[in-house]
C-alpha cells in the first residue's frame, strides 16, 4: 500500500466521518493530527489512539511516568501548534479520567512563553510547561489548592535556579554571564506564574508576593549583570538577600506532586 493510501486508511479507521464523507473541515482536522502526534513518540511517550470530542482532541497514552510529564506537555504545545482544535486531553489506558489538559488559550500561551524561553536560554526548564500543569491540576484540585500548588512549583524552580548560580560561581564560572542566566531563569519562573494567571484572571494570588520575588529578583539581577562596576562582594551581600526571601517564602509552603492526575507523591524540597 502507497503512503498516502496507507495514511487515509488509519485517518479512516480513527475518524468514521472520512468514511461516510464527512466535509472538507473533517479531512483537514485528520490530516493535521495524524503528523502532528508523532511528537508524542518524539518525545518518548507511546499514544494508542486518539479521537476528536466536540472541539477537542483526545490522546490515549499507554502510560505517564514522572518523568514524562514535561516531554507529555511538550507534546501538547508542539500538537496544539498545527492541530486547530479548542483544547486537547491526554487520558491513560487504564484510567477513564483525564491526566492532562490544555485549553486553546494555554496552548497559545505555553507556545510563546516556549519561544521567549528558547530565545533567553539553551534549556527548557519545567516552568515553561507550568500553566498546563495548573490547568490539569483543576481536574483533582480546588482553584486554591492548585494555585498554592504552582507557587510553589515556580518557586521550587526558583531555588534550584539560584544554587545553580551558586555552583557556578563555586567553580568560578564568569560573574556577568552567571548573573545573565540567573536573571533569565528568575524571569521565566515569574512569567510562568503570570501565564497560569492570565488563564485564571479570577485568581490574584498568581500575581502575588511570589511572583513579584521571582521578577524583581530577575530585574534585579539583570541590573547587577549590566553594571561593570558590580564586585563581587556587592554581588554576594544582594544576593544572599534575595536568596533568603525566595527560600523563606517557599520554605512556608508544603511540596506538593508535580501531577496529582497521576501520582500524588509530592516532590522533594531541594537543599
Amino acid at each position: 500500500m502507497a503512503g498516502a493510501e496507507l495514511g487515509w486508511a488509519l485517518a479512516s479507521a480513527a475518524d468514521p466521518r472520512l468514511r461516510t464523507g464527512g466535509g472538507s473541515s473533517a479531512t483537514a482536522s485528520v490530516l493535521q493530527i495524524l503528523p502532528a502526534l508523532s511528537r508524542f513518540a518524539t518525545n518518548r511517550l507511546r499514544p494508542l489512539g486518539w479521537h476528536l470530542d466536540g472541539d477537542g482532541l483526545v490522546v490515549d497514552l499507554a502510560e505517564l511516568k514522572l518523568d514524562d510529564f514535561g516531554p507529555c506537555a511538550q507534546a501538547l504545545i508542539e500538537v496544539g501548534a498545527v492541530v486547530e482544535v479548542d483544547r486537547i486531553v491526554v487520558r491513560l489506558a487504564h484510567a477513564d479520567e483525564p491526566v492532562m489538559v490544555a485549553t486553546r488559550q494555554v496552548l497559545d500561551a505555553c507556545l510563546q512563553l516556549w519561544f521567549a524561553t528558547r530565545q533567553r536560554l539553551r534549556k527548557l526548564p519545567p516552568a515553561v510547561f507550568l500553566p498546563i500543569v495548573f490547568q490539569s491540576r483543576l481536574l483533582v484540585e480546588t482553584a486554591e489548592e492548585a494555585v498554592s500548588a504552582v507557587i510553589w512549583l515556580a518557586l521550587n524552580e526558583g531555588v534550584h535556579f539560584i544554587n545553580d548560580h551558586i555552583e557556578r560561581r563555586a567553580a568560578q564560572l564568569p560573574l556577568r554571564d552567571s548573573i545573565c542566566t540567573l536573571a533569565d531563569d528568575l524571569w521565566l519562573a515569574s512569567e510562568a506564574l503570570a501565564t497560569c494567571a492570565a488563564a485564571a484572571p479570577d485568581q490574584p494570588e498568581l500575581l502575588g508576593r511570589p511572583f513579584r520575588l521571582l521578577r524583581g529578583a530577575s530585574i534585579h539581577a539583570r541590573a547587577l549583570a549590566g553594571d561593570p562596576a558590580a564586585s563581587e562582594m556587592v554581588d554576594g551581600q544582594r544576593l544572599a538577600a534575595m536568596t533568603d526571601k525566595i527560600r523563606m517564602m517557599f520554605d512556608s509552603l508544603p511540596p506538593c506532586a508535580p501531577l496529582p492526575t497521576v501520582d500524588l507523591a509530592p516532590l522533594a524540597k531541594p537543599r
